[in-house]
């Protein structure tokens, strides 16, 4: 009876916190952490919640996790948010996916004593990042560059925010460096990078290097494929720690050399752990068999920035008190300096997703990093790099090389294949609360079996919306129209 008691207790605690929101968090009930989200919310949210039900099991005194959305970008709103948490006594601040506002918000708990974790490149050396700082990350694109023996090479960014990364890239090279083309690729912020792209189809440079946010670069690889630059003549080496999360699979009979760099590998017991809580099902599994993964370096670094807060509250005392958020109060966390110098001593050896943490001064170090290479399986680690060893390349064997390919096979060849929407069950709009592009906005049975035959002949293909218009042939012109003329002039080779 007296476990029944405790239970229904238990249960009326969480319901009154649903239904009243932030309450004040008594001494010794534990440590109240809060996240702000303004990008993928849902799934951000779930992994903290998670990371903290993973951390609790080894903690005396538990962390209790809280939650606030924003809209992206909105500083103040992001200010109310975590005024509200300091009221009601919160030890650390997790913080939002846009660099502006998560800017702002560092420095609001800088003055308070809070701590404060974000999980992206930025050049602020204040709080605690576990995202790679950009130097480092400008020494592993030198050293690839140099593996390849690049001697040229174009440089695409999206915006300034990157030209961190070049500088730091510059940095290494002397007066005999390579010769580079530097251009930014979303010049009138409106995701239509084709004319930049056409520029680098028009120049005499091959080897691409580009940096930028998860959405611009999949988005810039896509826009690629159409102005014709994704085939043999072409090498590109993605700075964007993300290219695990990315839909490859247009690309990889292109020919094209894609390299890229990722902090952890989806085959990790605690990665798939976490995709299990998340519950993705159905085709996203399908990637993770292709060696890609839903998991984005975001979700991966708010659950180890989790880790590295429980393990130090348990080398250290702190009990968070309510603080004035008023830019005329002077009052800031008690604990709050110490517990942050503690913190950036800690050394994290497990239990993370990408590897060791420890901090040398403010800047996040011990992680390795894999070098990874699109091939006809999907993403194929080819080596690591860390700081003390630099490069090591383990290139494991193809299953085929492209020297071996029949010359008259189906192979590397890229085909417009016509389909008729809306025509349940054979082809049809995807129903899905993103916007879907290419491919991906499509589905039935003759899609199915397109991509079969593409799976099994190694061919690309693109599909094409001929709506109603199947055409007819008028005797007197000779001519056709419609979806039967762009076969018979041979711009399309397939109609389903």
């Amino acid at each position: 009876m007296h476990i029944q008691n405790n239970w229904i207790i238990g249960v009326l605690y969480a319901f009154i916190f649903h239904v009243n929101g932030f309450i004040n968090i008594k001494e010794n009930e534990g440590i109240a952490v809060g996240i702000i989200t303004d990008h993928n919310t849902e799934q951000i949210r779930k992994t903290f919640e998670y990371a903290i039900n993973v951390a609790n099991t080894e903690l005396g005194v538990p962390l209790i996790g809280y939650n606030e959305e924003i809209k992206f970008g909105d500083s103040i709103e992001g200010y109310t948010k975590i005024c509200k948490f300091m009221q009601n006594g919160i030890g650390a601040i997790f913080g939002p996916s846009s660099r502006q506002t998560s800017a702002h918000l560092l420095t609001v708990c800088d003055a308070k004593d809070v701590p404060y974790m974000y999980p992206h490149m930025s050049d602020h050396v204040e709080g605690f990042n576990l995202y790679p700082n950009p130097l480092d990350l400008a020494r592993i694109l030198h050293n690839v560059i140099d593996l390849f023996k690049w001697t040229r090479f174009i440089f695409l960014y999206e915006s300034s925010d990157y030209l961190s990364i070049l500088n730091g890239l510059m940095s290494f090279y002397i007066s005999d460096g390579p010769l580079i083309n530097v251009l930014r690729y979303d010049l009138k912020l409106n995701g239509n990078y084709k004319a930049v792209l056409r520029r680098v189809r028009k120049s005499e440079d091959g080897q691409i290097v580009v940096v930028g946010s998860t959405p611009s670069v999949a988005e810039l690889l896509r826009q690629a494929q159409q102005v014709g630059i994704m085939n043999d003549k072409y090498s590109y080496i993605i700075g964007n720690l993300d290219l695990q999360t990315f839909d490859l699979e247009e690309y990889k009979y292109s020919e094209a050399n894609i390299t890229g760099f990722r902090m952890f590998s989806p085959t990790q017991s605690i990665v798939q752990d976490l995709i299990s809580h998340l519950d993705y099902s159905g085709s996203i599994n399908d990637r993770i068999i292709n060696d890609s993964c839903p998991i984005t370096l975001e979700m991966a670094l708010t659950y180890d920035a989790v880790q590295v807060f429980a393990a130090t509250t348990k080398k250290i005392m702190y009990r968070p008190q309510a603080l004035n958020c008023s830019d005329q109060s002077s009052q800031v966390q008690t604990d709050g300096s110490t517990f942050k110098n503690y913190m950036r001593s800690t050394n994290i050896e497990e239990k993370t997703i990408t590897g060791p943490v420890y901090f040398d001064g403010n800047i996040r170090k011990g992680y390795t990093l894999d070098i990874v290479e699109l091939q006809t399986t999907g993403l194929v680690k080819i080596g690591t790099w860390d700081e003390r060893n630099n490069l090591t390349i383990q290139r494991p064997p193809q299953s085929k090389l492209w020297s071996e390919v029949d010359a008259n096979s189906l192979v590397n060849q890229t085909f417009r294949v016509l389909i008729s929407v809306p025509n349940k069950p054979y082809a049809s709009l995807v129903e899905s609360h993103k916007k879907l592009v290419g491919n991906n906005q499509y589905e039935g049975y003759s899609i199915d079996l397109i991509k079969e035959l593409s799976a099994k002949l190694g061919f690309n293909y693109i599909l094409i919306n001929g709506g109603s218009n199947y055409g007819n042939f008028n005797k007197t012109t000779n001519k056709t129209t419609g979806m039967m003329k762009e076969i018979n002039e041979g711009v399309s080779v397939l109609f389903m």
